[in-house]
This record gives C-alpha cells, structure tokens and sequence, in this order.
C-alpha cells in the first residue's frame, strides 16, 4: 500500500475513533446511571464475547486432562470464537457500506469495543457498600468484570482486585481497540475481543501454559503497541491527579528489572503501583475458584491494603486519562 494512502486512512480513523470514543462515554455514562451497581464496566464487545466464550472455555479447559490436548482445544476454541466474529462484523459492515452507512457502523462499533467511564458506577456502589452494610451490593457484576472469584477475598483484598482490573483497562478497553483500529481498520478491530476475552477469561494474567497459553501470545502482540502508545498518556495523567505522585512513578522505569505480564497490565500497571504506593496485582481466584499465580506489582513498602479512598484516586486517574486520550484523537484528526 502507497504510505501516503496510508496516512490519509489513518487520518480518516482517528475522526472515527474519536467520534467513537465519544459514543462509549455517552454509552457508558447512560449505562452506569440507569443500573447503578448492577452496571458492567465492560464494552458490549466484550460482554457479548464473553457469553460465547466463557460456557465453551469452562467445558473444554478442565483439569486433569494432558497439557498437549488442553493445548489442542484452546487453539480451536480460538479460531472458531474469531471466525463466528469476523464473519460476522464483516457480512454486516458490507451491508452498511452497501447502504452508504460504512462510517456509521464503524463508529459504533468502536463505541460498543471501547471502554470509557464504565468503572465508576460499580466502584462508587462498592465504596458505599463497604462503608454502609445496608446499601446495595456490586460484587456479582465486578466478579464478572474482574474475571475473579471475590468470594475469598476481604475488603481490602476486593478492592485491590477491581482497582487492578481498572487501571488495566486503561491499556486493555480504552488503548487496545483505538490503537489497533487506527493503525489496522475494522477488520483488527473484529478479532480483538475474542482473542481478549478469551485470554482474560482462561490465560491466567498470561500465565497459562496449556489451554490459553497461544491466546496470551496473540492478545499480548495485540497489546503491545497500545501499550506503548498509552505509556506515556498514563504518565503524563499521573502528574496532574490528585494522590498520586509522578516523581515515585520516575524511578519505576529505571529500577524495576521485571515488569509485569502485558495481560497483567503491563508498563501502566507499573507506574500505577509506584505512583500511588500501592500493591497490585497478586494471586487470586478464578471465576472457576482455581487459584491463579498473578506476581506483586508494586514498590517496596507499598500497601496492599487498599481503602475506599484508593478507589477515589484509581478513578481520577480514570478520567484524567480518558480527556488527555481525547484530546490527542483531536489533535490528530487537524492534521
């Protein structure tokens, strides 16, 4: 493909995934304020998927069967998940370009991939419901969001788990999809959520080894220049939100020898962790109750005891990333 073609296609995604992404924050703010703590942090995508490949990956995926033909069954589960979603984004985004609605349909699409201020409602209800006995629970649908079991887990422990889960979806729901539709179209943007879903509901944070063990190596090529991409976003919100510190999120980039497991969060996650004085990350359960050997992200000293007023300061960061991602889809589409 001539480059300059390229860039002009480039240029024409970013209006798309602008506009898109302002459609996930008018989805995500009605959602959240209809349902409350009922309300899923995740896009729609990835809720769809997930009904599709969470009932598949809990029959095929059992213990006590040889690694080689857990192996076997994750890559079919795989490629029959990507090809019933390809084929069928790409029969109905043929219609609508047939019917001169090709550039509608992509922005809702993206706005239905992209995840944007899902977190705070659920959030919000946990804080009030571990401060308040009386007030309504969100753990079911932060269970599902977490991919977790939260039936073990103390307070301090549940909102480690979520306020985990929601500074990686700053690189898994809102970088991810932008990034590669931009760079890559529709058609990248069709095989993201079954790989990822798939890799979020059975890779064990990437530490798989048998059933999902090829998912996690394709989810985390797909990620890895999102994650590049929204680097330094990240690092730049952390200066300007409130309880957080940049200057401690600085030494993280030259100290840490081992960084955490792209399906784990990453880079993000890292700097999170040190510019907060937080510990993230860390075993847990399942949705299936198996224990999952996630490693620790976090600085020395740093607190695994996270409070109600951590979620506060997860969430800032939430919308201080999401206005600075906007602000750079702008700017790219001036030019």
């Amino acid at each position: 493909m001539d480059f300059q073609l390229y860039v002009s296609l480039v240029q024409d995604r970013l209006f798309l995934a602008l506009s898109g992404l302002l459609g996930a924050f008018f989805l995500d703010v009605v959602h959240g304020a209809l349902f409350r703590h009922h309300a899923d942090p995740r896009p729609l995508m990835e809720r769809a998927a997930d009904m599709i490949v969470y009932p598949l990956a809990a029959r095929m995926n059992r213990s006590g069967r040889a690694d080689s033909t857990l192996l076997m069954r994750g890559v079919v589960i795989l490629a029959l998940v990507c090809a019933l979603f390809f084929g069928g984004i790409g029969y109905a985004y043929h219609i609508a370009r047939d019917m001169g609605e090709g550039g509608a349909f992509i922005t809702v699409m993206i706005a239905l991939s992209v995840g944007t201020v899902g977190w705070f409602a659920p959030l919000r209800a946990l804080a009030t419901a571990i401060n308040n006995p009386k007030a309504p629970r969100p753990y079911l649908v932060l269970a599902r969001a977490t991919y977790s079991n939260l039936v073990p887990l103390d307070d301090h422990g549940i909102i480690r788990v979520t306020a985990t889960a929601a500074i990686r979806s700053l690189l898994i729901r809102l970088a991810g999809p932008l990034v590669l539709f931009v760079l890559l179209g529709w058609q990248a943007l069709a095989l993201y959520w079954p790989v990822m879903t798939l890799a979020l509901a059975s890779g064990q944070d990437g530490t798989s080894r048998s059933f999902a063990v090829v998912t996690n190596a394709l989810a985390s090529i797909m990620l890895l220049v999102p994650m590049l991409v929204i680097f330094p976003v990240i690092l730049v919100a952390l200066f300007f939100s409130a309880g957080a510190s940049f200057f401690r999120a600085l030494p993280a980039m030259v100290k840490v020898t081992k960084w955490p497991k792209i399906m784990q969060g990453g880079a993000p996650l890292l700097l999170v962790a040190y510019a907060m004085k937080l510990m993230l990350g860390g075993p847990r359960q399942d949705r299936t109750g198996l224990p999952m050997p996630t490693p620790w992200v976090g600085p020395e000293g740093g607190t695994a005891k996270l409070e109600t007023r951590d979620i506060g300061r997860i969430l800032y960061l939430q919308g201080v990333t999401l206005l600075l991602t906007a602000a750079i889809l702008l700017a790219g589409t001036a030019f």
